[in-house]
């Protein structure tokens, strides 16, 4: 009787972690596919399209340090140094090992003259890579 108990408990315990393995998988597909069609308008230089895109897969996914990352970089490239250190700032809070990240604050940092925090980034950026 005690064992058909634990095997009726794993059972439910495997089912309800396939089920969340479920929620996650289908959260982070949309959010790859919104990845995917920022990374299309960055090369076409829609940049309003990509932020949107960028910005849709951190609504799906929003520990998706790559998708703060990317929209960092198109809001660098807009010159929208605010926003970009802010998205740079939480994709490396998210993935402290993201080199990217901080290579990227290093050059939004070097164009606003803050040479001193573009240099630590830019080490930073370094000793990950």
């Amino acid at each position: 009787m005690q064992l058909k108990r634990i095997l009726i408990l794993g059972f439910f315990v495997v089912l309800v972690v396939l089920a969340v393995l479920l929620v996650v998988v289908s959260c982070v597909s949309p959010a790859k596919e919104h990845l995917r069609q920022g990374d299309e308008y960055v090369a076409q230089k829609l940049w309003d399209e990509a932020i949107s895109k960028y910005s849709e897969a951190i609504e799906a996914v929003p520990d998706l340090a790559i998708a703060y990352y990317k929209r960092g970089r198109v809001y660098s490239e807009l010159g929208r140094f605010g926003s970009a250190i802010a998205d740079y700032d939480k994709a490396i809070v998210l993935a402290p090992r993201l080199a990217e990240a901080y290579n990227g604050r290093g050059y939004v940092y070097a164009r606003q003259s803050q040479f001193d925090r573009a240099i630590a980034d830019y080490d930073k950026a370094i000793e990950l890579d």
